[in-house]
């Protein structure tokens, strides 16, 4: 495979995820919590193919280096998220968006 198609390749693999987790969670009509975190999650994931993409086609290790500690900021987040999904379910007994502004109650 030429590097013009490898390329490309991963520019589309990176736009795909993006788009796909910001359509999530932007247009979804189901408003979980769930849905809306696994969404970040490919959003950041297609974040860090980006960078894995560009950084091999420009011959940089910058590029693998920051996808790496994103993926490690995701992993928090993701923990973070979890447990206040967790929490909020022990709460309210369901974990839709719209009883997320009643949380400080």
């Amino acid at each position: 495979m030429s590097l013009i198609l490898i390329n490309s390749l991963w520019l589309f693999v990176h736009i795909n995820l993006f788009v796909i987790g910001f359509v999530n969670v932007i247009l979804c009509k189901n408003k979980n919590l769930l849905v809306v975190l696994m969404s970040i999650e490919l959003m950041l994931l297609g974040i860090g193919f980006g960078f894995i993409g560009y950084s091999i086609s420009l011959i940089d290790f910058q590029g693998q280096v920051f996808a790496l500690i994103l993926l490690m900021i995701s992993a928090a987040e993701s923990a973070i998220g979890l447990s206040l999904i967790i929490g909020n379910f022990k709460l309210r007994g369901n974990i839709n968006v719209s009883s997320i502004n009643c949380l400080k109650y």
